[in-house]
């Protein structure tokens, strides 16, 4: 049985324990039938949802220090940015979309960042594990898919702030 079959199999299988849950045998047996394989494979597509969380960062050369709020970050944020040496997060914003869906919210300087969900990406050859294709954009400063996996946190940096700069912390679960 080939993977299409299976999943459009586990999806009616699923369609059709909600429907006897909620309506008897009778609308069971109905929407197990009534289920087109297209129908399903929609259905089981749009269910893909994520959450998103974004943090903004500040981050200066100053003093040395992480904001406790960013205390499961910090040693990615020390590693991955050591030319900083403050951290200090301005903001958080968490969301769920499915996808097509999209986040937008303002970030400091007038700027406004969009996360989209652009759905299934393929797999990671290295942890075989499924990829998720998002895009970001910042007003009229950049646009960009990155592919990511669940569980993990991405940087986009770069953009000036006061003395320092901006670090968009993105973690998808």
């Amino acid at each position: 049985m080939g993977t299409d079959t299976m999943n459009v199999s586990q999806c009616t299988l699923r369609i059709a324990v909600t429907a006897l849950l909620t309506f008897g045998a009778m609308s069971a047996v109905a929407s197990a039938v009534l289920l087109t394989p297209i129908e399903a494979q929609a259905q089981d597509k749009g269910s893909e949802a994520i959450t998103v969380q974004i943090r903004t960062i500040y981050a200066t050369t100053d003093a040395k220090g992480v904001d406790p709020k960013l205390s499961d970050l910090k040693g990615k944020l020390v590693g991955a940015f050591e030319t900083y040496g403050t951290f200090k997060e301005l903001a958080s914003h968490q969301t769920t979309l499915n996808t097509g869906g999209s986040y937008e919210f303002s970030i400091p300087g007038g700027n406004r960042l969009v996360v989209s969900h652009k759905g299934p990406e393929g797999k990671d050859a290295k942890t075989n594990t499924q990829l998720i294709k998002l895009g970001l954009g910042v007003t009229d400063k950049f646009k960009s898919d990155v592919r990511v996996s669940r569980g993990t946190t991405l940087f986009q940096a770069g953009l000036p702030h006061g003395s320092g700069i901006l670090i968009l912390a993105i973690t998808v679960r």
